[in-house]
């Protein structure tokens, strides 16, 4: 990403009033996430005799990526 690029997300947010509240919760949210496919991924590395968690063990669907990639609607590439 470049300093343009990031530049035009800041201004993408800012005109669509996000407030640091809402940066919170995202934050929350994404931590909960996160946590989730750890634990997930820790049951299957578990399953398979693994004290360490492989990149296929993390179970992220086609349509995960697909949906979680960028927002829709915004009109920009972030």
């Amino acid at each position: 990403m470049t300093l343009d690029q990031f530049e035009d997300s800041f201004r993408v947010v800012a005109a669509r009033g996000v407030g640091r509240d809402d940066f919170r919760r995202f934050g929350e949210v994404v931590t909960r996430k996160i946590c989730d496919l750890l634990f997930v991924a820790a049951a299957v590395a578990a399953a398979l005799r693994r004290n360490i968690i492989d990149c296929t063990d993390i179970p992220i669907t086609w349509v995960y990526r697909r949906t979680a990639i960028v927002p829709r609607g915004s009109g920009h590439r972030l």
